[in-house]
C-alpha cells in the first residue's frame, strides 16, 4: 500500500480514479492519511469546483506513513 495526503483548505471528499476515498480531513481538521495502491492515479475533489487544478495525475510509489505523497489543491481566487 501507498500513502497520500490531499491538502486543501477545507474538508472535501477525495476521488481517486473516480472512486471515493473519504474526506481529506478528519472532523477536528487535521489531514487524513489515505491508503492507495502503487501506480498512476488521478485525484480530484468533490463539492464545488472552486479549486485548481481540476484534477491531478500522479505516480505513487515508495511512500510511507511518515513520508506520504502530498497532493495540493488550491482555492480559486
Amino acid at each position: 500500500m501507498e500513502y497520500v495526503i490531499v491538502e486543501f483548505g477545507e474538508r472535501r471528499e477525495v476521488f481517486v480514479d473516480g472512486l471515493s476515498q473519504g474526506d481529506n480531513m478528519t472532523a477536528p481538521g487535521s489531514y487524513r492519511l489515505l491508503l492507495v495502491t502503487d501506480g498512476t492515479h488521478t485525484l480530484r475533489l468533490g463539492g464545488p469546483e472552486d479549486y485548481v487544478p481540476p484534477s491531478q495525475t500522479v505516480v505513487i510509489d515508495g511512500t510511507s506513513p511518515i513520508n506520504p505523497l502530498r497532493v495540493v489543491f488550491q482555492k480559486k481566487s
